[in-house]
């Protein structure tokens, strides 16, 4: 899920909130927040989580 974050009525950044299953034990969740620039894609934010 992500939302924005504003100065006045311009988007600034984006806010992450994920939620990824353990590949080792799948009954546990981790979550996150992030933040980052505007253009950013779910796709890279997960890129960024597998480290």
């Amino acid at each position: 899920m992500a939302e924005f974050d504003y100065q006045g009525e311009a988007q600034v950044r984006q806010r992450w909130a994920l939620a990824r299953h353990s590949l080792s034990r799948p009954d546990e969740i981790a979550d996150y927040l992030a933040y980052s620039q505007l253009e950013t894609t779910v796709e890279q934010i997960d890129v960024l989580l597998e480290y």
